[in-house]
């Protein structure tokens, strides 16, 4: 009897560690995609700030 609880008690143990894996890999993409889209921001609003030839056609938000 005791030798069929081992079997159950591995898939359990896999099982948890699986989770524990899924946890934290969903933690990183939550984190990454935090700073993906910070990134985006700080990014758009130096361009904005900056007058980026590249997004005005070659001038500035203020010169034309």
């Amino acid at each position: 009897m005791g030798g069929e609880l081992v079997p159950g008690l591995g898939a359990l143990q896999r099982r948890k560690r699986l989770l524990e894996q899924e946890k934290w890999l969903a933690g990183w993409a939550l984190a990454l995609a935090g700073i993906g889209i910070g990134l985006m921001v700080l990014h758009a609003e130096m361009l904005w700030f900056g007058g980026c030839p590249s997004v005005f056609g070659g001038r500035g938000p203020d010169r034309g």
